[in-house]
């Protein structure tokens, strides 16, 4: 899977704060409210309530660096054990969309797919009846793709089986969006990695998080606990992992987002997965 960087980092008036995360820790996944309703690839994903209008799957996973990063969290029994402050993606109770790529040009593309991300919204277009979001009118649902944080998507591709299992073709699940301008069913098909640095790999200045991924001293450009703490500067909307974060393509976005669009992002009023199309039994493409 590529890390679509997008607009990961955008001015902190986006995706910092509104209010405090409280003072206490907390365990990987048991923020917000985790249901009890298993969910997603194998029925071995679990339900987060992060709101009433906010229902995320989270798949199965690995502790590790980028679905925790050790700024933030450490890493117990393959779990992560929030520091003060951080809630995971409970930290900011708001849902975001940004915008990354053009579907019909193939730039959303990501590296490890079973179908191309055209061909997987395309089909998820006739199933449900609902136009590409680049032919639909305004008021209508449409269809598009998304990339979300390492916690909404998976580990990456190294770790085998366990990877990218929030992904649409491995879940079977999609998420369903409402913002300013509309609505729309987006397929999960890659992941927004946002911006990080980690001079033990490397990363000795702020840039797109792949280099980072597996870094003990991963640390994202601005680390927004919902706390205000990145107003006056810019703000990571991904590798933080604080807030459900959508990075829609182009067309959807411009779509959900309607006239705020032009300020390179929307808060979305709903976000919700869904099921949508039948998991792939042949996941993961091969390597």
């Amino acid at each position: 899977m590529s890390s679509s960087a997008g607009a990961g980092a955008l001015s902190g008036s986006g995706a910092s704060s509104s209010g405090s995360a409280g003072a206490g820790g907390g365990v990987g996944g048991a923020t917000g409210s985790a249901g009890a309703t298993a969910c997603g690839y194998k029925e071995q994903g679990h339900v987060l309530n992060v709101t009433a209008d906010i229902s995320l799957c989270i798949p199965p996973q690995h502790c590790l660096p980028e679905t925790c990063p050790p700024t933030l969290g450490s890493c117990v029994n393959d779990q992560c054990v929030f520091k003060a402050g951080y809630q995971g993606l409970a930290t900011l109770p708001e849902a975001w969309a940004t915008h990354y790529c053009d579907l019909q040009s193939g730039a959303c593309q990501g590296v490890h797919q079973l179908d191309t991300v055209l061909q997987t919204a395309q089909t998820l277009s006739a199933k449900t009846g609902s136009p590409l979001c680049k032919t639909s009118p305004a008021g209508t649902k449409c269809v598009g793709i998304v990339a979300s944080p390492p916690m909404m998507v998976g580990n990456r591709e190294k770790f085998g089986e366990i990877w990218g299992l929030g992904m649409s073709e491995a879940s079977g699940l999609c998420y369903e969006v409402t913002g300013p301008g509309g609505s729309a069913l987006l397929a999960l098909t890659d992941r927004c990695g946002g911006y990080c640095k980690c001079p033990s790999a490397g990363g000795t200045t702020f840039n797109e998080c792949g280099l980072c991924k597996e870094a003990p001293d991963l640390t994202p450009l601005c680390e927004c606990r919902g706390d205000d703490n990145c107003a006056a500067q810019q703000c990571d909307w991904c590798a933080a992992n604080n807030h459900p974060h959508f990075d829609l393509d182009d067309d959807a976005f411009n779509h959900v987002c309607g006239d705020q669009a032009l300020k390179g992002s929307c808060q979305l009023t709903k976000a919700k997965f869904v099921p949508c199309m039948d998991a792939r039994a042949d996941w993961p493409p091969p390597l």
